[in-house]
Order: C-alpha cells, then structure tokens, then sequence
C-alpha cells in the first residue's frame, strides 16, 4: 500500500519511519512529539557520525529551507501539512506519492547540485508524507544554514520555486 500512497488519508504517516530504519526511530519520535530542538540535534549527530553533512547541507539550500521563514519551533504538524498543501498540491502531491517514486540516488552521492531538483523535490515530498516537513526546515535553521562554510560553498545553489 505504502509503495503507492505514504501519506494516510487523513494525513501524515508517521508509521512510514519504519521503511526508513531503526537508526531514525529516534528522530521519528522527537519529531513526532513536536521536540523538534532535539530532532535537530540528532539528526546532526547522525549526519556527523555517518559523513552525510554535505549532502544534508546542500539539501538545506538547494530546497530553499535556509530562507524559509514560515516554520518555526512551534510549527505544529497541522500547520506543516497546510503549507505543504500549498507547495505540492494535487494531484501529484504529497498526499499521493509512494515509495515507488523514491529518487534512486547513487551510493557516492556526497552533495546535491543545481541539476538535483526533481530528486530534492521528492524529498520533499516524502518529508511531508512522513511527517518531518516542519522537522527538517529546523534541522537545517539551527545547523547548517547557521555555519559560515557550509553557507560560502552552497548558498549559490538556486532554492525550488
């Protein structure tokens, strides 16, 4: 079922975060439970201990999250599922994609480039089906969008209209 539509009708599927691995089930729950502080801050331990922080910082601005400005620490997951209502509408949105649609990126994948939007974009949307949509936008607010070198070598990366 999941391989069609991620996202339960009624919204969100935090049970999706199963598929992803037992190594995000922390994450999962402090994203789940609105910590989203402290899912910013695992998620940088895990990037660090697994040597994903480019690839996860040049995803902060390639999506545009470092200049979003609509979702805060208080962002509630309903305020999250209305503004990616408005980003990816459907048909074709969010509430429709299926694991079917998970980009296939190469193992040597270290950063993301301009030519990456469609792949980002289905981040995105498995971000918002998943329910770390507003859990993300943090994660990059209070790491990488924050950090000088990271902002020299990819502030230059166009954001997704």
């Amino acid at each position: 079922e999941m391989l069609h539509q991620l996202a339960k009708p009624s919204g969100v599927n935090y049970q999706a975060w199963c598929y992803a691995g037992s190594v995000f089930y922390q994450q999962a729950r402090q994203c789940a439970t609105q910590d989203l502080h402290g899912y910013a801050q695992t998620m940088l331990q895990f990037s660090q201990q697994f040597h994903t922080e480019e690839f996860d910082a040049s995803y902060c601005f390639l999506t545009g999250y470092c200049q979003n400005d609509r979702v805060t620490l208080n962002t509630t997951i309903l305020e999250a599922e209305d503004i990616c209502d408005e980003l990816f509408p459907e048909p074709q949105g969010w509430r429709s994609v299926g694991l079917e649609k998970f980009p296939d990126l190469p193992p040597t994948k270290h950063a993301w480039n301009n030519a990456d939007f469609d792949d980002a974009k289905q981040f995105m949307l498995f971000s918002c089906a998943m329910g770390n949509f507003h859990c993300d936008i943090n994660y990059c607010h209070e790491t990488y969008c924050q950090m000088e070198s990271y902002a020299a070598k990819f502030q230059n990366l166009a954001p997704l209209p």
